[in-house]
C-alpha cells in the first residue's frame, strides 16, 4: 500500500511538472518558435477566417510537427523532468525520515495537495475538499476577523480573475456578466459557511456539488457565448475581434505565484492555530485546576460571615485566597498577590498554598511560619518572581485577630464603634525577595459588627481612561456605606463600583476580595 501511494505521489509530481513544462519551457525554445511560424502559414493559407477559433487545433499541429521533426528533443526534456521529479522527491522523503527534521511545511504532500486544491479554487471556483476543509479554521474566530478572511478572499479572486482581462464590448460583455456571477457564487458560499451555521453541516460536500454545478453551468453559458460570438464573426469576416483571454505566461505564472502564496500562508496559519487550539486546552485545563484549588469562599457562622474570591484577570492567575478552619473558635485569612499573571504566576500560586499549609501542621508560631514559607518560596522561584501575602489567625473567643503582613496591600478594619476604616500594615518585605527574614506580626481586638477586608492591590490600582487609579478611599466609602450589609453584598459592591469606574478598559490585573464579619 506504500508503495502504491509513493507511485501516486510521483505521479501527480510529474503530472504538475509536465503542465509547467508545456506552458513555461518548451514555448520558449527555438523548435516551438519554429512550429509556431510554421502553423502560422497554414493557419493563413489554408484556415482563412478561423483562427481565432481554432486554439484545439493549433495546439494539436504545434505537437504534432514537435514530434515529428524533434522527437529527440521532447524525449529528452521529458526524460530529464522525470528523472529529476522521481530523485528529488525520494531523496527528499529519504532526508526527511532520516533525519527528523521538522521543517516549515512537515508533509510536503499535504502542502501539495492544499496547493492544488487552491489553484482549483481560485481558477475554476472548485471547492475541493483540502479548499473547503481550510474555512474550518475561520468559524471559531470573532466575527471581524471573519469579514477580512472573506475581504482576503474575494481579493485573491479577483486577483486571478483580472489576469485574463476579458474584453468587455458588445460581443463579450455576456462573458464579462457570467463570470463575475461564478466570482460571486464562489464568495457567497465561502459567506454561508462563515456566518450560517446551518449550512455548517457537512459542508465539504455542499461546497463540492455546488461549485462543481455552478462551474458547469458558467462552462455551458460561457460555450453558448462562444457559439454566438464565432457565429458573428463568421457573419461579420471583416470585424477585428480582439481574443477571448489575451494571457500571457507571465501571467499566469503570476496568478500561480498569487495562489501559492495564499497556500503558504494558510499552511503556518494552520500550524499556529492547532497550536493555539493545543494551548488553549491547556490553559483551560490549568484554569478549571486552579478554580478546584482557590475556589470562592463562603461561610455564615454564629460569629461571623466570609466571602471572598479572585477576579483573574488572564485565564490563570496568580491570586490566592483561602480560608482554613482551625477549630470551633479559631479559623486562618490568607491572600497573596504573585508578581505576574500569567500561566507561570499561576503555578508558583499553587506551590505557594500547598506551602502554607504544610507549614500550618508544623509551626504553631505564626511568625515562624511566615519565615519558613518565604524560605520555600525564595528556595523554589526565580530571582524576578515573588509574592505579597498578607495572613490573620482569628480568635472569636476572645474577639482577637493576629495577622503578618509580607509586603502586601494593608488589612482594613472597619469600626463599628468608631464608624472608621483603619488600615494596618507591618512594612515586611515580600516572599521570596530573600533568604531569611524575620516576620513581626500584630494584634487587634474587635467587636460585634467589625468588618476586616483582604484585598490585592489589583482593585485599588485599577486605572480609567483618564488614567486616574480606583484608590483606597474609595474602596472605604463603599464600606462605610453598605457596613450593615453581608460581606457577600459587600463584596459586590466593590466589584460593580470598580468595573463602572473602569469602564471599557480591560481588566489589567487579578481582583481578589475578601470580607470578613464579625458577629455578635
Amino acid at each position: 500500500m506504500a508503495k502504491i501511494r509513493t507511485v501516486l505521489q510521483l505521479f501527480i509530481v510529474w503530472l504538475l511538472t509536465f503542465i509547467l513544462v508545456c506552458v513555461f519551457i518548451i514555448p520558449n525554445t527555438q523548435p516551438y518558435e519554429n512550429a509556431s511560424q510554421k502553423y502560422e502559414k497554414i493557419a493563413q493559407s489554408k484556415l482563412d477566417g478561423y483562427p481565432a477559433f481554432s486554439k484545439p487545433f493549433r495546439t494539436g499541429f504545434i505537437l504534432g510537427y514537435l514530434v515529428y521533426t524533434n522527437p529527440f528533443y521532447l524525449i529528452l526534456v521529458f526524460t530529464l523532468q522525470t528523472l529529476l521529479i522521481v530523485v528529488g522527491t525520494l531523496y527528499v522523503k529519504k532526508y526527511l525520515i532520516q533525519n527528523k527534521r521538522v521543517s516549515l511545511f512537515p508533509l510536503p504532500m499535504e502542502s501539495l495537495k492544499n496547493i492544488v486544491s487552491n489553484i482549483f479554487l481560485f481558477t475554476f471556483g472548485i471547492f475541493l475538499h483540502r479548499a473547503s476543509e481550510q474555512l474550518k479554521y475561520y468559524i471559531t474566530l470573532p466575527i471581524k476577523s471573519r469579514i477580512t478572511a472573506l475581504i482576503a478572499y474575494a481579493l485573491i479572486f479577483l486577483s486571478v480573475f483580472f489576469i485574463f482581462n476579458i474584453e468587455n464590448n458588445h460581443l463579450f460583455s455576456r462573458l464579462v456578466i457570467i463570470s463575475y456571477i461564478h466570482l460571486s457564487v464562489s464568495l457567497f458560499l465561502i459567506a454561508l459557511v462563515f456566518f450560517f451555521k446551518p449550512f455548517r453541516k457537512n459542508f465539504h460536500k455542499r461546497l463540492f456539488w455546488i461549485s462543481l454545478s455552478v462551474a458547469f453551468l458558467s462552462w455551458v453559458a460561457s460555450s453558448y457565448a462562444g457559439i454566438e460570438i464565432a457565429n458573428y464573426q463568421l457573419a461579420n469576416p471583416d470585424e477585428e475581434i480582439v481574443a477571448f483571454f489575451p494571457v500571457d505566461s507571465r501571467a499566469i505564472l503570476f496568478a500561480l505565484f498569487v495562489v501559492l502564496a495564499f497556500s503558504f500562508y494558510f499552511e503556518v496559519i494552520k500550524g499556529v492555530f492547532i497550536k493555539k487550539i493545543g494551548m488553549e486546552s491547556e490553559i483551560a485545563l490549568a484554569k478549571q485546576i486552579q478554580n478546584d484549588i482557590v475556589p470562592p469562599l463562603e461561610s455564615d457562622t454564629a460569629s461571623y460571615q466570609l466571602y471572598g474570591r479572585i477576579n483573574a484577570a488572564s485565564e490563570v492567575g496568580g491570586d490566592y485566597c483561602d480560608a482554613i478552619v482551625l477549630s470551633e473558635n479559631r479559623f486562618i485569612i490568607a491572600v497573596g498577590d504573585v508578581s505576574g499573571h500569567n500561566v507561570g504566576a499561576g503555578v508558583l500560586m499553587s506551590m505557594l498554598k500547598s506551602a502554607f499549609h504544610t507549614e500550618l501542621r508544623y509551626l504553631a508560631d505564626f511568625s515562624a511560619l511566615h519565615a519558613s514559607l518565604n524560605e520555600t518560596i525564595f528556595k523554589n522561584t526565580y530571582k524576578n518572581m515573588f509574592i505579597s501575602f498578607l495572613s490573620a489567625l482569628v480568635d472569636t473567643g476572645n474577639k482577637s485577630i493576629t495577622f503578618v503582613n509580607c509586603g502586601h496591600h494593608p488589612l482594613l478594619h472597619y469600626s463599628k464603634h468608631s464608624n472608621r476604616v483603619l488600615e494596618y500594615r507591618t512594612g515586611d518585605l515580600a516572599l521570596g525577595l530573600r533568604s531569611s527574614v524575620n516576620y513581626r506580626q500584630k494584634t487587634l481586638s474587635f467587636r460585634s459588627g467589625d468588618i476586616f477586608i483582604f484585598l490585592s492591590d489589583g482593585l485599588v490600582e485599577t486605572v480609567n481612561s483618564e488614567g486616574e487609579e480606583f484608590s483606597i478611599d474609595s474602596v472605604k466609602n463603599i464600606l462605610l456605606k453598605h457596613a450593615t450589609e453581608t460581606p457577600w453584598d459587600i463584596y459586590h459592591h466593590l466589584i460593580r463600583a470598580v468595573e463602572t469606574f473602569r469602564k471599557n478598559l480591560t481588566q489589567k490585573d487579578d481582583i481578589t476580595i475578601l470580607v470578613v464579619k464579625m458577629l455578635p
